[in-house]
């Protein structure tokens, strides 16, 4: 039976849609922790709003129910679920999908909604996309309204709006229209670099390029007397305006955009570009961008099947595009190549959303601002309604007209600028934080655009998000998350007994396959050991080179401790091979060595490893180490005579620092084709080492006069 209730359409109704109950997905490596809905709220005739509702993992009946929404404007909040806060990260397009550890369900109730219609899954069927940010505001609205009908059990949660980037505009709009909207529980808002007034944002972000050491002054006086451009200003700097230190390895495989304006929309939507010699125009590739992968997932018509996607909603796409030309902003004049096919961004658009805030605040609802930079000190806690956060390494949404728009609000502080801190991390530090009557300004050390993303900052993200809610010191951590231990398979338990081969002087063991391999193996792989004595025998895993076996070097890899296995430069840095989930996938490492070289990795000395001292681990001297590397190595050559006249080096890390100059003394004289050794991060002087570390550390500012 239905109700008319205050306006809303009620249903008496205790509990969450079955229907839309989303009980796996293809390719999960453990199961979902929390119930997982997704449907959909029709809002007309033409409209559909895709959501993708994530219970809280610790107490969905009393937990807050937040909305995310990520902004483009026009893109999917799909973005936040699969690359920021939400619970799931996709890796290899696709082919296992795995936890993320610092999910903000852990702690809450999350609404990921695709708005406005016709952004990710959510659909428009009337062919019409210029949205105003007032009809944009009015759906959301709308939407949360059909959304409680369906869930009626967590109308009485506390109810928060969150959001990033465009969220600036998207977050505050609609928290307006709900403070005038008694049938919610509102309690306040909170933005990621949320683009909150684009005459501060244009304005500062020249001065932000300059003194971050971005530009010149020449590209100052350019861009200062052409304000047509204010608004593209830091797609010409050469580096990635969502996270100016990310680093991206472009494929030459990958073809580039093939025009600037092409280039404008793909910088913006897939968050890198390089800047070419002698240009000022982007060379975007898209396949570097971080959401590739969850793009293609749930382009998989299993996935969609999952998530109960109807048939005629279009291929899942992040963020939609249309080339606009001569679309010009009041106050400001900056025109703009490519943007969102969805948006009138003339005399309707929303410059600053300072009287939103001025609102929310005034209601006594929460609202923090969170922004990222780096400094240290001391700090007491008032809270207060409203959280706002950005990352000193963003350009797009730029922290200092995040902080422009706080200090003309004109509120009383009540805590002054100092950092707040994580006890369980060095350097301690999350970043800065000043609290004002009815708002708390945050930042994030070291983050970009997507603070909550992997690659940013994820931990820090969510202590911030968890103290925000709970109304507790910002000071205080989150804990780690519970590792999945998967069903044991067997009953009786088992009991690891030492391996002792038959003949310890076998020859090499042709490597076929790995239990878990992602892809075969590219060249050939040999396992053995080499016998040094009759107490100590070593083991060694050598892998061919894959351009040329039989002219291309051989290399030995010694990994340092003293004490540590070989193999940890095999799984972990530049072998093959890594290990993910526990060792449930073997996949490739694509900037491997042995792709121009033949590698040995020993595991050195006796004990280490797989290596065997039958008589109990001894204790060594460096000489004697040498000693038996070079014994383990003429015995490797009598295993492999085909590469005896193959260029040799030795190379290593840390304490090989020692291992390898001793062992080449050893070498010159006995190895005619010894061509030299490649050390990383050797410590090749203790008496140099430790007199300079304290000036180190003194002069990184890690440590101060006292």
């Amino acid at each position: 039976m239905l109700f008319l209730f205050a306006g809303v359409l009620v249903a008496f109704s205790s509990a969450a849609p079955e229907w839309e109950r989303v009980t796996s997905l293809p390719n999960l490596v453990e199961p979902l922790r929390s119930d997982h809905y997704a449907g959909y709220v029709q809002l007309s005739p033409a409209k559909e709003l895709f959501y993708w509702y994530i219970e809280s993992e610790n107490s969905p009946a009393t937990d807050p129910v937040v909305l995310w929404l990520n902004g483009g404007p026009g893109c999917s909040s799909m973005q936040g679920l699969f690359l920021e806060m939400g619970p799931l990260r996709v890796n290899d397009y696709g082919e296992t999908v795995t936890r993320n550890p610092w999910t903000w369900n852990r702690y809450a109730n999350i609404i990921y909604l695709d708005a406005p219609a016709g952004v990710g899954f959510s659909v428009r069927m009337d062919g019409r996309w210029n949205y105003t940010d007032a009809e944009v505001a009015a759906d959301n609205h709308q939407a949360l309204k059909m959304w409680f009908q369906k869930y009626p059990e967590r109308a009485g949660n506390d109810f928060y709006v969150a959001g990033e980037s465009y969220g600036g505009t998207y977050v505050p709009m609609l928290s307006s229209l709900l403070l005038d909207d008694k049938d919610f529980n509102f309690k306040g808002m909170l933005i990621g670099n949320g683009c909150v007034d684009d005459v501060l944002n244009y304005n500062s972000v020249v001065n932000f390029n300059y003194n971050h050491g971005f530009i010149d002054e020449s590209s100052v006086k350019e861009w200062s007397f052409q304000t047509n451009y204010l608004g593209q200003a830091n797609l010409y700097t050469g580096l990635d305006p969502y996270f100016v230190y990310y680093t991206c390895y472009l494929n030459p495989h990958d073809a580039p955009a093939s025009s600037s304006s092409d280039v404008a929309a793909a910088v913006l939507r897939t968050h890198l570009r390089r800047k070419s010699p002698g240009t000022r125009y982007a060379n975007a590739q898209p396949a570097c961008a971080h959401h590739n992968d969850s793009t293609v997932y749930l382009q998989r018509a299993d996935v969609r099947a999952a998530l109960n996607i109807m048939n005629y909603v279009p291929p899942y796409e992040t963020c939609k595009l249309v080339k606009k030309h001569g679309i010009t902003k009041t106050v400001l004049r900056i025109s703009s190549d490519a943007i969102s096919q969805y948006y009138d961004l003339g005399a309707t658009h929303i410059l600053s959303q300072a009287d939103n805030f001025r609102k929310v605040m005034k209601s006594g609802k929460a609202v923090s601002l969170i922004f990222i930079c780096s400094t240290s000190g001391n700090i007491s806690f008032v809270h207060s309604k409203v959280a706002l956060f950005y990352g000193d390494e963003d350009t797009l949404c730029n922290a200092v007209h995040g902080a422009q728009l706080v200090a003309n609000l004109g509120l009383e502080e009540v805590a002054p600028f100092a950092p707040y801190v994580d006890d369980q991390q060095l350097p301690s530090t999350i970043g800065l934080l000043t609290q004002y009557q009815g708002l708390d300004f945050l930042t994030v050390r070291g983050a970009g655009h997507f603070v909550a993303s992997s690659n940013e900052k994820p931990k820090e993200a969510l202590q911030v998000f968890v103290n925000f809610l709970k109304k507790t010191s910002y000071n205080t951590s989150v804990s780690h998350d519970k590792p999945y231990i998967p069903p044991t398979t067997t009953s009786a338990a088992s009991t690891v007994t030492q391996f002792v081969p038959s003949d310890w002087d076998a020859p090499p063991w042709l490597v076929t396959s790995l239990p878990n391999l992602d892809e075969p193996l590219v060249s050939k792989h040999y396992t053995g050991y080499l016998n040094i004595s009759e107490n100590k025998k070593m083991f060694y895993w050598y892998v061919e080179s894959e351009n040329d076996p039989v002219n291309d070097p051989v290399l030995l890899w010694l990994n340092g401790g003293p004490g540590c296995s070989s193999l940890e430069g095999l799984f972990v840095e530049m072998g093959p091979l890594r290990a993910s989930n526990s060792g449930a996938n073997i996949s490739r490492n694509e900037w491997t060595w042995n792709r121009v070289a033949n590698i040995i990795y020993l595991d050195s000395p006796a004990g280490v490893g797989f290596s065997a001292a039958l008589n109990g681990t001894p204790i060594y001297t460096d000489e004697e180490v040498a000693n038996d590397n070079h014994v383990a190595l003429t015995e490797w050559f009598k295993k492999f005579p085909d590469r005896i006249e193959n260029d040799f080096y030795v190379a290593g890390e840390s304490y090989a620092g020692t291992y390898a100059p001793m062992l080449a003394v050893k070498l010159i004289e006995t190895f005619q084709n010894f061509k030299g050794i490649l050390v990383g991060n050797g410590c090749v002087d203790d008496r140099l080492l430790y007199n300079s570390l304290v000036g180190f550390n003194y002069d990184h500012t890690f440590i101060d006069e006292k």
